[in-house]
């Protein structure tokens, strides 16, 4: 499945190339033009999640799609995810990135984890930041149609006939979309991943500032 898209500058004087995924996994791979300071103005919302769910969804994403690197098992695709090998580089590169050049955007976070909890809530503040005001009619419609019940039978947010056209590019039959847990990883990590991932994730992530949710019944 080729997700390329080609971005164009302003003055439609230069294309560039990137495959989509890359722009959304990492921030370096982000084209030059999309930070510079002239373009400061872009709006941009930046939706992330503590990692280790993120690993494990990944590496179920992963082992759907031939184009993605697969792993025979969670250990394996774990020293993938921390070393930077699993498709879209580093996760601390990423999240790391975005939040240091955050002058360069009128740039608003959100925390996976809070929309999972709170859905209203978080769409109340995305509409807030874009200077937008909803009444309750399009905010209940927007919060209903954000739901993943009524996404994962939209064909703008689940690819599940793209793949079902191109049978080539699944490597088993699954659905492309599941609806996750917060906390899942605590059903896959022996103790010792736990512990190795925490030792990383501290020398990695200290001093940052955004928050992470890490159990479904924290707060």
């Amino acid at each position: 499945m080729d997700l390329r898209k080609n971005l164009t500058d302003e003055q439609g004087d230069e294309q560039v190339d990137i495959k989509a995924g890359e722009a959304a996994a990492t921030f370096p791979v982000t084209p030059p033009h999309v930070y510079d300071s002239s373009l400061s103005h872009f709006m941009v919302i930046n939706i992330y999640r503590n990692p280790k769910d993120v690993m494990y969804s990944y590496f179920d994403f992963s082992n759907k799609l031939t184009e993605c690197q697969a792993a025979a098992t969670t250990e394996e695709f774990q020293e993938l995810f921390l070393e930077g090998k699993a498709e879209g580089s580093l996760w601390f590169d990423h999240i790391r990135g975005w939040y240091e050049h955050r002058s360069h955007f009128n740039i608003h976070f959100v925390l996976y984890e809070d929309m999972n909890k709170d859905l209203r809530n978080s769409v109340s503040k995305v509409y807030k930041f874009l200077g937008k005001e909803l009444n309750k009619e399009a905010m209940d419609d927007v919060v209903r149609q954000t739901t993943f019940q009524n996404m994962k039978y939209d064909p703008l947010a689940n690819y599940e006939n793209i793949l079902n056209s191109q049978p080539e590019d699944r490597r088993k039959e699954d659905s492309f979309l599941h609806e996750d847990t917060i906390g899942d990883w605590k059903n896959h990590m022996t103790v010792e991943q736990n512990e190795r991932f925490d030792k990383i994730f501290q020398s990695r992530m200290k001093d940052f500032p955004l928050s992470f949710i890490w159990d479904v019944n924290e707060e």
